[in-house]
């Protein structure tokens, strides 16, 4: 059996030796379509409850996979610069119950927000990298958080120098920074910082 699904961003694919299935109907197509960066975590660590899986234990209780062949059909297999055999390999080291896990809390995350700006009533295009951050909580709780790493644009030419007096503030709640879902919103909740205004709790550390 061969399963491809095509997502906006990735091709989810299902390898087994039974007959083809049949993927013109919209409601399989949405089901196994992968539909946020989330869900894309949820395939890659193999999570039971993952949307997808449990579609498939629902309408095809025969099915079986693992977590190599789920990881292998999150590349995209209608990409021709893809090497089928480095994919299996990268896939393999993560056969064992004991490998990585993809964790918003582990650090090296990173996202570029697309946006405009507006300087002197033009509208100008501007690059903010945003980081996942972890950030200290009145409760003495350990919270994550988006903050902004840097900004990128032509007409930015100098050195930021904020300063590190307050770096290491406590946040009153959550409201005060980028919630760390705020990607699966498409970072809609941006604005809002503007509007208050920027302050240290929105720089990365």
């Amino acid at each position: 059996m061969k399963l491809s699904v095509l997502a906006s961003l990735f091709s989810f694919s299902l390898i087994s030796n039974a007959q083809q299935l049949q993927t013109a109907d919209l409601t399989e197509n949405f089901a196994l379509s992968v539909q946020t960066i989330d869900d894309f975590c949820d395939r890659f660590n193999l999570e039971p409850k993952t949307p997808a899986f449990q579609y498939l234990q629902e309408n095809y209780p025969d099915f079986k996979f693992d977590r190599k062949t789920i990881i292998f059909s999150l590349f995209d297999q209608g990409n021709r610069s893809l090497d089928a055999n480095i994919i299996n390999e990268f896939a393999t080291q993560f056969e064992s119950d004991s490998a990585t896990k993809i964790r918003f809390e582990l650090p090296g995350w990173y996202s570029v927000l697309h946006c405009l700006v507006k300087i002197k009533n033009k509208l100008h295009k501007l690059d903010l990298i945003m980081e996942i951050d972890s950030v200290h909580l009145r409760s003495g709780s350990i919270g994550y958080k988006w903050s902004i790493r840097s900004v990128k644009a032509p007409y930015i030419h100098t050195q930021d120098s904020l300063s590190k007096k307050d770096s290491t503030a406590i946040y009153k709640a959550s409201s005060d920074f980028l919630h760390p879902m705020s990607h699966a919103l498409n970072f809609l909740n941006i604005k809002n910082i503007f509007r208050k205004g920027m302050t240290r709790s929105y720089f990365a550390k």
